[in-house]
């Protein structure tokens, strides 16, 4: 509470109650709104003294007692000429135990219709559930489960007739409105919904609630679309996390109806109040999600170009070798296209281990340096180079499946393009671990280039950002004339 108390304090001042805030001791830590002034000195708490002092209200100290308890209770108290309402609620923290009490009093002095009675204790007891806790927000959905939990929440809360939450992304554009109480059909006929160029795009910046009498009169009104009902009175109460507004509820009654009052705004900057953190962690929690998607979309972009599409080139560059070849027998075509075939095979097989990936919560099968790396001689490696493959890392199994994958798709890429660029005759891959790392080194003597001046392609680019998620440090050496050297160190985890 202590967080939002400026914000409490502006929603408090425009309404018609007092609102006081007690902590578990039964000190008086808040006292603000519209209606303190009218509650006589005998009956208000001071801030910082205890509410159970002998001069005051039985009915008062009974109803924060019991709050103090976990009890939410309505008592009514006061003189011959003066009654007032209060509502103690017990404040609930993170663990779900008590730790204080919110209490709100109004002054219903002369006030005995009995509708309007009602109407007051509905209010008074909906303000109590939203300072108990947030609980039942907790098994939304999602954020546009929890944005239309919350949106019915604030029609019922303030008797609208239609009601509705937007998100802002940055710069203050409408990213999310979420509606409740108009019917589908209708919904569906009017088509898109708001993109706040109107009335709601002059809302963002607003850090206090607006309300409207007839918000067709207001200047930034546009008009309604054929079939759109016919809302008037108008209430608009930011959402404001950290110091920014999020988003903004906005409740409407149609024409006809009675305007919102002035606890009508307070109930619902309460409610957005209360909501806030549970909205902005949602937004949040989303936000990061999608990232870590398009994350992993990249890795699957990386790893298809790293082994599919390399596979495939090799074993395009294998069947050109054949075919250009003059003294190919019958039978050197038949091995080369059984070999071809059994390739492609490879690399659909490879391809639906992509789409099981995605399609599955299950990990692929992990992988193996020893058996993969030779593995990928054979597969990129055409007759005529011949390779050194030497493996003496005992270490091995301290890598985790991503990073032997990640290590396997660099050595891929580092033999690809020397097989592509480079003509050499001899490849070398070796794989070793010292005290502190294991590095793998993929060594050519082919033609080599002028790294200096040659362009970053995709694969050096896959190359350097998948040394950067492993934490390694990746180098590569080259001169014309003079082969490629690539190594990656990748540091192991210091024994404890």
């Amino acid at each position: 509470m202590a967080a939002d108390s400026e914000y409490l304090r502006l929603a408090a001042k425009s309404s018609p109650i007092a609102l006081t805030v007690i902590d578990p001791a039964g000190n008086c830590t808040l006292l603000e709104g519209g209606g303190v002034a009218a509650i006589p000195m005998e009956f208000r708490p001071v801030i910082g003294e205890s509410v159970f002092h002998p001069s005051a209200n039985p009915a008062f100290i009974d109803a924060v007692r019991r709050g103090l308890q976990g009890e939410s209770v309505t008592q009514t108290f006061g003189s011959n000429d003066r009654q007032f309402e209060v509502l103690c609620s017990p404040l609930l923290d993170d663990n779900d135990s008590v730790c204080g009490v919110t209490a709100f009093l109004l002054d219903v002095t002369g006030r005995h219709d009995a509708d309007a009675t009602a109407v007051r204790a509905h209010r008074l007891e909906t303000l109590s559930s939203m300072t108990v806790t947030n609980s039942a927000l907790t098994d939304a959905a999602g954020l546009n489960d929890m944005l239309g939990r919350l949106a019915e929440r604030a029609k019922v809360l303030v008797q609208a007739d239609y009601a509705a939450l937007s998100i802002f992304a940055d710069g203050g554009r409408l990213e999310r409105f979420i509606y409740t109480g108009m019917p589908a059909e209708v919904a569906q006929r009017l088509g898109s919904p708001p993109v706040g160029r109107g009335l709601l795009g002059a809302l963002p910046g607003n850090d206090r609630p607006r309300r409207l009498r007839d918000l067709t009169q207001h200047e930034r009104f546009t008009g309604w679309p054929e079939g759109h009902p016919d809302m008037r009175a108008f209430l608009g109460v930011p959402i404001v996390a950290a110091g920014e507004t999020i988003g903004s509820f906005y409740m409407t009654r149609i024409a006809g109806a009675p305007p919102f009052d002035d606890l009508d705004e307070f109930a619902a900057a309460m409610l957005a109040m209360e909501t806030a953190v549970a909205v902005s962690n949602a937004i949040v929690y989303e936000r990061s999600s999608r990232m870590s998607m398009l994350e992993e979309r990249v890795v699957i972009a990386q790893d298809l170009h790293d082994g599919t599409i390399q596979s495939l080139y090799a074993l395009g560059l294998e069947l050109d070798l054949v075919a250009g070849d003059e003294r190919a027998t019958a039978e050197q075509l038949r091995e080369t296209m059984k070999s071809g075939i059994a390739g492609i095979g490879e690399i659909i097989s490879d391809i639906r281990g992509y789409i099981h990936a995605l399609e599955s919560a299950e990990p692929a099968k992990s992988p193996e340096l020893g058996r993969d790396l030779g593995h990928i001689a054979r597969q990129l490696v055409p007759p005529g180079i011949d390779v050194i493959l030497n493996i003496t890392a005992p270490a091995l199994n301290e890598l985790t499946p991503r990073a032997a994958t990640d290590l396997l798709f660099i050595a891929r890429e580092a033999v690809s393009n020397a097989v592509r660029h480079g003509s050499p005759t001899k490849i070398a891959i070796d794989l070793r671990q010292t005290s502190g790392e294991i590095a793998l080194t993929i060594q050519d003597n082919g033609a080599g280039y002028d790294q200096f001046n040659a362009r970053s392609g995709l694969g050096t680019i896959t190359m350097r950002s998948r040394a950067e998620r492993l934490g390694a440090q990746l180098t590569s050496l080259s001169l014309p004339g003079m082969g490629t050297t690539v190594r990656v160190a990748v540091p192991l985890a210091e024994s404890e």
